[in-house]
């Protein structure tokens, strides 16, 4: 496809703020299809179109009725939909009951076994519910409930490719252990963008230094992934050498949490 010049891109930016504006009941997989027909074909027009058309849909899913929550105390098992990170001097966290999601929060000792689980993963908490009311920024991430946890109970850790890409990030953080606490959490920001970790004051120096992106997932970090598998690509015949590498970047997607 042809370099998109400046009035394009204004032009890109404006149909999906447009789209989203728009909201559409159209399944997302189909302008997401059309959107790698037209990089393919390099119908520029084409591709502003299926953006919009995107944008639309994904407008539409978002917009849901908020489903009520009645107050009240709360046990379940419920699956982690993202990692724990530290908040308000506890552990916050997106969690799943019966296709609910809820914020669930735990200070204490319920905080600091929260702490240690992984997105995927199955957790047994006691605490109370409460609505989210009318919480901009948690409607926006559709969390209809707040849990307040008192008690941490049993786990279980994630099955399939989960639980494998929670493997490897629990390795590569244990192969970190022995470093200072900052040099650990720098690393693990630099390996696969996990930089829940990284002090406020790390974090204020790399922003000063404009150096951000370093702790962030992008091209250098598949650039990586690609390099250290090549010696096993370039044995393969061009179509497995395809299925191989969008396995990998789809495993790789997975330990990223697809940042």
């Amino acid at each position: 496809m042809r370099v998109l010049d400046d009035r394009w891109v204004i032009v890109l930016a404006a149909a999906t703020v447009a789209g989203a504006s728009l909201p559409a009941g159209i399944p997302w997989p189909v302008p997401a299809l059309a959107i790698a027909i037209s990089m393919l074909g390099r119908a520029r027009l084409g591709l502003v179109v299926c953006f919009f058309v995107l944008a639309s849909a994904l407008a539409h899913d978002h917009a849901r009725a908020v489903v009520a929550i009645d107050p009240g105390p709360f046990e379940s098992s419920v699956a982690l939909v993202t990692d724990p990170i530290r908040s308000a001097g506890g552990v916050r966290v997106d969690v799943m009951v019966d296709g609910v999601r809820y914020e669930a929060a735990g200070w204490g000792a319920a905080g600091a076994r929260l702490r240690d689980r992984l997105a995927g993963e199955h957790v047994e908490l006691i605490g109370t519910v409460r609505s989210v009311g009318d919480d901009p920024y948690r409607l926006r991430r559709g969390v209809d409930g707040v849990i307040s946890v008192d008690t941490v109970g049993s786990w279980s850790s994630a099955g399939g490719p989960s639980g494998a890409a929670n493997m490897v990030r629990r390795l590569l953080a244990a192969g970190a252990e022995p470093l200072p606490l900052d040099d650990q959490a720098l690393f693990l920001g630099i390996v696969f963008g996990d930089d829940r970790e990284m002090s406020v004051v790390v974090k204020d120096d790399f922003r000063a230094a404009g150096l951000t992106h370093l702790v962030a997932v992008s091209g250098q970090n598949v650039a990586f992934v690609l390099a250290l598998a090549g010696p096993v690509l370039r044995r393969l015949q061009v179509h497995s050498r395809w299925a191989l590498t969008l396995a990998l970047l789809g495993f790789f997607g997975l330990v990223t949490r697809f940042e």
